[in-house]
């Protein structure tokens, strides 16, 4: 392992470790791998899951700030690409809210991540512009390939998840959100 991939694994690890907020497996929820349903295709569609993903999860946690502002924003995207989005000032306070939280985190998440960013150059060293950097990384809005119009964000593609023609799933890399989509019947 280079040394830089060994200093970022253990910034990660850090931040890992000093999280009070990350759910705990068998306390706050649990998760099914079971087995595939009977008509089970991996050519096909369908889901052919056996039993649903998510047996229990413990929705009290949701009232947690860092979790309430988190989900407020995840209503705030068109999913498939190449529809333009719009950015209302509601949706930008909801931005502004989650990240205030973010980096006012008991545990210092961002903290540990900004000095991590700053001692490699690669964020300023003040609060307010570091907050700025995450905004402009996370909620500012770019045109895909094939499109003029702003249409995607990295929080929408990574958090959230976006889809490419109607039915293929792209980014979604959120277990919460996951949830929340299991729970309108939009996934299984």
């Amino acid at each position: 392992m280079i040394e830089a991939d060994r200093e970022l694994s253990v910034m990660v690890q850090e931040i890992w470790d000093k999280d009070v907020n990350r759910l705990k497996p068998g306390t706050d929820y649990r998760i099914s791998l079971g087995t595939p349903g009977l008509n089970a295709d991996m050519n096909d569609d369908s889901d052919g899951a056996g039993y649903p993903l998510f047996s229990f999860v413990d929705e009290s946690i949701f009232k947690k700030e860092s979790f309430f502002t988190f989900i407020s924003l995840l209503d705030n995207y068109e999913s498939d690409t190449g529809e333009p989005e719009t950015v209302t000032l509601e949706e930008e306070a909801e931005n502004h809210k989650f990240l205030d939280c973010m980096l006012r985190m008991p545990t210092l998440k961002l903290s540990i991540a900004h000095k991590y960013l700053v001692e490699k150059q690669l964020s300023p060293e003040g609060l307010p512009e570091f907050k700025e950097q995450l905004y402009r990384i996370w909620f500012v809005l770019y045109a895909r390939r094939g499109t003029s119009r702003p249409d995607s964000s990295g929080f929408e593609h990574v958090f959230v998840g976006e889809t490419r023609g109607g039915h293929t799933v792209i980014g979604f890399h959120n277990s919460i959100q996951l949830y929340m989509q299991v729970n309108l019947g939009n996934s299984d």
